[in-house]
């Protein structure tokens, strides 16, 4: 097996004090972000290899296994299944299985006033909010969301995940991250 570990696979978000030029506009960002429900999973550095992940994504299927949807594959010979629990466990982002995965359009409109957001909803566009959330949206979109790369807009469920990193409020961002895998395994 060819363990070629790929560096753009292994970025964390580097939520250190920010420099002295930016001091003043983010640091409140910052610390914000680590207290959130999301900060381990932002600054976790786990070790990943490229044919490690081709393995799984080959081989990946979803199934029903005791009532609960799975994905199952197979790397190096070995038997993997992914649950929402395990994405719970592994990325510790302190959500129950009963926390919401959607937010009511009225509460996300009423909340884009507070990001300064100038354009039309839905899809949030990352150009139109201002300066100090375009990070956060920015970590965001690199670091919680399946868009691959060009893709500057949050769909309104990355939308309401956003919301509730900005809220702290409760967001079952497991069952997020587990549909988003579930879709890639579907292709």
């Amino acid at each position: 097996m060819d363990l070629k570990f790929i560096a753009s696979h292994n970025q964390v978000a580097y939520l250190a004090p920010p420099p002295v030029k930016h001091k003043q506009l983010f640091t409140s960002l910052i610390k914000g972000l680590n207290t959130c429900r999301i900060v381990h999973a932002l600054q976790d550095n786990p070790v990943v290899y490229e044919s490690l992940i081709r393995d799984f994504w080959k081989t990946a299927k979803v199934e029903i296994i005791e009532g609960k949807g799975t994905i199952a594959a197979e790397i190096d010979g070995m038997k993997i299944v992914v649950t929402e629990q395990v994405i719970r466990d592994v990325l510790q982002f302190n959500d129950q299985e009963t926390d919401p995965i959607e937010l009511a359009a009225g509460t996300i409109e009423a909340i884009l006033p507070r990001l300064s957001y100038e354009g039309r909803f839905p899809p949030l566009v990352k150009k139109f909010v201002h300066p100090y959330w375009r990070l956060l949206l920015h970590m965001f979109l690199l670091c919680m969301t399946e868009n691959r790369g060009g893709i500057d807009q949050l769909n309104t469920t990355q939308t309401a995940a956003l919301i509730c990193v900005i809220t702290n409020e409760p967001f079952n961002y497991s069952r997020y991250i587990f549909e988003a895998m579930k879709r890639n395994a579907i292709g």
